[in-house]
């Protein structure tokens, strides 16, 4: 299993919002990170920064399935 670290110098800035609200937490699951930003989570693909979006209500079967 590789082991991965956070890289602080090489940083990349991605826009999840409006500058004013941050990003509550980070976390790495299957190799992608996921950000929580208000009611959403963002899942971003480190290789190519690109991001899907899951909106989260009451039922977290969506979230869950993404899994």
């Amino acid at each position: 299993m590789k082991v991965a670290q956070w890289d602080f110098t090489g940083y990349h800035v991605i826009t999840l919002g409006e500058p004013h609200i941050s990003v509550r937490c980070l976390c790495v699951v299957n190799e992608r990170v996921w950000c929580a930003y208000r009611n959403q989570v963002y899942i971003v693909v480190p290789e190519t920064l690109a991001t899907e979006v899951v909106t989260l209500g009451c039922d977290l079967t969506l979230l869950l399935a993404v899994l």
